[in-house]
Formats: C-alpha cells, sequence, structure tokens
C-alpha cells in the first residue's frame, strides 16, 4: 500500500515537469524519490496519518511544479534572430504566399542554447505567416555535449536554405531541407 501512494506521488511529479530531457531535473527527481521512499520506510504511518502524508505530499508536488514553471519562465530568452534571404514561390506551383524566407532563432539559458528553425510565408507587402517551427537539435548535429552547446553561434546566412554555425574554432554550414529540416553538409 505504502509503495502504491509513493509510485502515485512520484509519477505526479514526473509528469508534472514540462521538459523532462535535463538531466538535472531527472537527478532532482531520483533525489527526491529515494528521499520519499526513506520516509515512508522509517514511519509506521496508519491510514489516517498516510492520508495527511498523502495531502502533504501534494502540496510539495504543487509547490515544486510552480517553481519549476516559474524556473522555465525565467530561464530561457531570446538571444537572437535573423531572416534569411527571401525566396519567391513560382507562380505554377499554386502557392497563395508570394514566397518565404527561414528564421533562426536562437534561446538562451546560463548554459544552454537552443536553436529553432522558422519558415515565414509572406503574402503581399506586409502579411507573414510562420508556418513552420522546428527545433535543432545541435547536440547531434554537430557531434557536442548539451553543455557545450552555449559555445555554438551564429555566423551567416550563406544561401536562402544555408547557414553557419561555429563552436570555437570550428565552422559548420547547415542545410534546411524542403521539411524544414536541418542537416549538416
Amino acid at each position: 500500500m505504502k509503495n502504491y501512494y509513493l509510485t502515485f506521488a512520484f509519477t505526479l511529479l514526473c509528469f508534472s515537469c514540462s521538459d523532462n530531457s535535463q538531466q538535472a531535473r531527472v537527478e532532482k527527481l531520483k533525489n527526491i524519490n529515494e528521499h520519499l521512499i526513506t520516509e515512508i520506510e522509517h514511519l509506521n504511518l496508519s491510514s489516517d496519518s498516510l492520508k495527511k502524508e498523502y495531502n502533504n505530499l501534494e502540496d510539495l508536488l504543487d509547490s515544486t511544479k510552480n517553481k519549476l514553471l516559474q524556473y522555465e519562465k525565467d530561464r530561457n530568452y531570446l538571444e537572437f534572430a535573423k531572416l534569411g534571404e527571401y525566396q519567391s514561390y513560382d507562380s505554377k506551383e499554386g502557392n497563395k504566399a508570394d514566397g518565404f524566407n527561414y528564421r533562426i532563432e536562437v534561446y538562451g539559458s546560463e548554459i544552454y542554447r537552443y536553436f529553432y528553425i522558422s519558415k515565414i510565408e509572406h503574402t503581399g507587402e506586409v502579411r507573414r505567416q510562420q508556418i513552420l517551427k522546428n527545433e535543432m537539435n545541435i547536440e547531434t548535429l554537430l557531434g557536442i555535449y548539451s553543455e557545450q552547446s552555449g559555445n555554438v553561434k551564429f555566423q551567416s546566412w550563406n544561401s536562402p536554405n544555408t547557414f553557419s554555425l561555429t563552436h570555437l574554432d570550428t565552422t559548420y554550414n547547415l542545410t534546411i531541407t524542403l521539411t524544414g529540416e536541418v542537416k549538416l553538409q
């Protein structure tokens, strides 16, 4: 019975996180789980005290969730955004839009950088619509650790669908495919 409540509380805690991919969060959740297991094993809980402990755990979960959401809001900020060269659609393609260009967006935190590619369609002179936004997996593309992503910088647009990034002293040329995926040249 104790394990059921512990599993339920830990599951709630895990699902409350908006992004379980970062190692620090996973380690923190493991530490909380170990702490909860130790506490429950050392206490001889009756059903009334178990309900009370469960309510306390729910309060702790809500508090942790609120702190995590606040942390998420505070940690990522837009560092850089740059539009690539405009490309006209061929009139034969039957598109309602006149053309498009890609935009690279770089968001940062204390250690990490997150890169996104957006495709912006243009209709007339003023109407723009974002039709695609993909997160680039910089670590996989460049073969680096996530902590090293803070050293990756946008260098330049080389053509409407190719651009360069630098990591330390190495320059990488990347291409955006028709589906919006980014590949190393």
